[in-house]
């Protein structure tokens, strides 16, 4: 069996499963049925049956789910910017893109939608560079047996969930909602914009394969703000959404506090020049650390750097106070070439001493790996 998932070629290798098995697999997945292979060359292949798994064929389905998601994000890792999220369509082709942790109801909140509107995924949405999505139409993980934790999710073809169809038109990246599901929130859902940099640390969690992206805060920010910024929408019931969504897919959202979205992201700033002769005399000073993107946000003053953690996945700071100063002065910087600096950009603290403060600063992001205290610059 062929499928596609983000624009992959997958195989499904059937062999070793009874009719019955096969069946199961083809009902379940034949929503991502590869429509024109010929397109397409030597495809992945993930055999059906994993070794290991002996806790009957509905385990095997649900594990199933999930390696082909790790297949499809390891082929298009550094290609897409991937979200954990649900993807609806309109029938023009643009994308709404729901964005969430498991567990805030992105799959309920798919399944609602997906009613009125073409389900692209509910696990991953892939985003290409110039806004293009990539469809991951795999089944709806679905919990029947509530009373039993360990049951096996079942899976669901999205048809038989009675959800839609993906339009014949190019699917294009239109919306980002990060999903707030509480069961305290107003009856009426409420969409408010947020800003970038208070949305950052959620999308990146929410990212796969970020850390591969070559220039990952800025392929985000473009694509962010080629769609007019990030929403939430807080909600306490998933049947309430299709009105609010099918006003934003309108192009007319209920917005509050719309001018707390970052507009334009500025590229980041020129270097700040310490006056320290470290850099000529080879003298111990404090140097940035080895950072994979970093980005200037303006509306306040911040620096949003991204790093790759022991583990090597993506982690996404956000700098603010006097944090940014100190980062765009440690090129070979003393302690008191830094206190300059904060000063220089925010003044003489009132009542507390500026060394105090700039030593806290200092020690917060040394521990992250973010200054390093060194003779040589880390590139040397």
């Amino acid at each position: 069996m062929l499928i596609e998932a983000l624009g992959v070629p997958i195989r499904l290798d059937i062999e070793g499963l009874t009719d019955a098995e096969a069946s199961a697999v083809h009902a379940a997945w034949r929503d991502a049925t590869l429509r024109s292979p010929e397109r397409f060359e030597s495809p992945r292949t993930v055999r059906v049956r994993a070794e290991g798994v002996t806790d009957g064929f509905a385990r095997v389905l649900e594990i199933l789910s999930q390696r082909v998601t790790v297949e499809a994000i390891s082929a298009r890792g550094g290609d897409l910017w991937m979200l954990h999220a649900a993807g609806l369509a309109a029938p023009d082709g643009r994308v709404i893109v729901l964005v969430g942790p498991s567990g805030r109801g992105k799959t309920t909140a798919a399944r609602a939608l997906g009613a009125h509107l073409g389900y692209v995924s509910d696990e991953t949405v892939g985003i290409g560079s110039e806004g293009q999505v990539y469809a991951y139409r795999k089944p709806l993980s679905i919990v029947e047996n509530a009373g039993d934790i360990h049951a096996p999710k079942v899976q669901r073809a999205p048809s038989d969930m009675g959800l839609g169809e993906v339009p014949a038109a190019p699917l294009r990246f239109a919306a980002i909602v990060l999903l707030d599901r509480r069961p305290d929130a107003p009856p009426e859902p409420l969409i408010e914009a947020v800003d970038f940099g208070d949305a950052l640390a959620d999308l990146a969690r929410q990212s796969s394969a970020l850390v591969q992206l070559d220039r990952p805060l800025h392929v985000m920010a473009g694509l962010v703000e080629s769609v007019g910024g990030v929403l939430r929408v807080t909600y306490r019931e998933a049947a309430s959404l299709p009105d609010v969504i099918s006003q934003l897919m309108a192009g007319a959202p209920r917005v509050a506090n719309a001018d707390t979205v970052t507009g334009a992201v500025p590229p980041p700033p020129a270097r700040v020049e310490s006056p320290a002769s470290a850099r000529d005399t080879g003298n111990p000073g404090w140097y940035r650390g080895k950072v994979i993107d970093e980005l200037a946000l303006t509306g306040p003053d911040r620096v949003v750097v991204a790093h790759a953690s022991e583990t090597a996945t993506t982690m996404v700071r956000v700098l603010s106070g006097i944090a940014p100063a100190l980062w765009r002065a440690a090129s070979g910087a003393s302690r008191d070439d830094l206190i300059a600096a904060a000063i220089a950009a925010h003044g003489e603290p009132e009542g507390e001493d500026a060394g105090a403060l700039v030593d806290a600063a200092i020690a917060e992001l040394a521990d992250v790996g973010l200054l390093d205290w060194r003779a040589t610059p880390p590139s040397a």
